[in-house]
């Protein structure tokens, strides 16, 4: 018939997307054992679909540390408060671990029943990675820049300061505050200022 005809059609599309998506999709039952996981999430983790079959998440997925924090997770999806957005760290068959992001919903029966929870992963460890080597970076360049034994000035293509080091302040004998209000051609450093206006001249022609 037209209808089943229409089903079919639409459980195709389905699995088309399911089987195809670049998200992990691991589908699981009130007792958080695997009922269903796509071929994303065995590229993702390592474990085909047979091996983790039936197997409660929580021992094979989840670092030991990570696990009170899932397990909140999972309470309150069960209990219908969901939180979109979930970022942790997981296992994966060969021992790495990676950070990845959930989205979760609720599955529910033809009754309206809770049967279980259907989780979607993206791996953002290298984008986690970045932002942490960023956030080191940072703080490298603030300890050197705040140590130099000489004074350091950044500013702008205007020479607004965007930002001095104590040595800069201690030299011009203004408050970072009253620098950062400043240029470069407002101190009382004429050389300072020269080369400021120089380098300035250099970087417009070149920019």
């Amino acid at each position: 018939s037209r209808t089943k005809e229409a089903l079919w059609e639409g459980e195709e599309r389905y699995r088309n997307v399911y089987d195809t998506a670049p998200l992990a999709f691991v589908i699981w039952d009130c007792e958080c054992r695997v009922t269903d996981w796509n071929s994303q999430a065995k590229k993702m983790f390592g474990w085909s679909r047979k091996e983790v079959l039936g197997r409660n998440f929580f021992e094979f997925l989840i670092p030991e540390h990570a696990r009170p924090r899932v397990e909140d997770v999972v309470d309150a999806l069960l209990s219908g408060e969901i939180e979109p957005d979930v970022v942790n760290e997981n296992l994966t068959k060969s021992g790495e671990t990676i950070v990845c992001r959930w989205n979760n919903s609720i599955l529910r029966g033809r009754e309206g029943q809770v049967m279980g929870g259907m989780s979607l992963a993206l791996d953002i460890t290298e984008q986690v990675r970045a932002e942490q080597a960023l956030r080191e970076s940072e703080k490298k360049f603030r300890m050197l820049f705040e140590n130099a034994s000489d004074a350091i000035f950044i500013h702008d293509l205007e020479g607004h300061f965007l930002e001095v080091n104590q040595v800069a302040c201690e030299r011009l004998g203004y408050s970072k505050e009253e620098l950062l209000l400043m240029t470069s051609m407002d101190t009382d450093v004429p050389e300072y200022a020269a080369l400021a206006l120089g380098r300035l001249e250099e970087l417009q022609q070149h920019g």
